[in-house]
């Protein structure tokens, strides 16, 4: 979980810290796990999905996703290596009682600090139906959702976890509020160079971007890199002869 003053997102990384145990952290603020994938569709746009799961739903929660473009990691003295640079990104949810979502924003870090690029509460975002309201690659740039307390495969409002999850209820599935998941089209948001190594899932204590962090869950995300290819040609006047290009 994190720990002390600074950590806030409007720190640099270099301020953060962490500690191991949940002492002190609000059931409904434990994130247990989470995930982030980047992908290309069929109209060439870029698109970042991400999603986590949390111990509890009650109460109002806030939820952040950080992509970061340089490395990120834990330290083991209680502090994380690696920086920000500009074009950062942070995508924020709020939660109201466990519930749907009511407003998702995107900032960017630049020149040391947030920037917001935008924010929305569309109809399409507010939906809390996973199957009906993808949260990217349509007509949204960008969408967050949770999951319902009824529909189909949901039995007692519980719905199937597809890897090992317990939430605070003892139940081994999610109850309303308990799974998040959204997209971001960043091909439409002129976003779609970023090239980002790490991301980081996190809750806050309040909506306010400048209240304090509490847990995180830290995760490598490769979704651009260079690659070398070796190709081998006979070229000149004396053969054989053998030259070899990268490319």
């Amino acid at each position: 979980i994190f720990t002390g003053g600074g950590s806030k997102d409007p720190q640099d990384i270099s301020k953060w810290a962490w500690k191991d145990g949940a002492g002190g952290l609000p059931d409904k603020d434990n994130l247990l796990d989470a995930y982030a994938a980047r992908y290309t569709d069929d109209n060439g746009d870029e698109l970042l999905y991400f999603g986590s799961d949390r111990f509890d739903n009650s109460g109002d929660a806030v939820q952040g996703f950080w992509f970061f473009q340089n490395e990120v990691s834990q330290n083991a003295n209680g502090t994380f290596s690696g920086v920000h640079k500009d074009g950062d990104l942070l995508i924020l949810t709020d939660f109201s009682n466990g519930g749907d979502v009511s407003t998702i924003g995107v900032y960017q870090w630049l020149n040391g600090g947030l920037s917001q690029v935008s924010s929305s509460n569309s109809a399409n975002c507010l939906s809390n139906n996973l199957n009906s309201a993808p949260p990217a690659g349509t007509s949204d740039l960008y969408c967050g959702i949770v999951n319902p307390a009824s529909g189909p495969g949901i039995t007692n409002g519980i719905t199937p976890s597809p890897w090992q999850f317990t939430d605070k209820s003892g139940n081994t599935g999610f109850a309303n509020g308990e799974f998040f998941e959204g997209g971001l089209n960043l091909t439409d948001l002129q976003l779609g160079d970023r090239c980002f190594s790490s991301f980081a899932a996190e809750t806050r204590s309040s909506t306010s971007t400048t209240a304090t962090l509490k847990d995180f869950v830290l995760g490598d995300l490769a979704s651009c890199s260079g690659g070398m290819t070796t190709t081998a040609s006979t070229n000149g006047t004396v053969a054989p002869k053998t030259e070899v290009h990268d490319s």
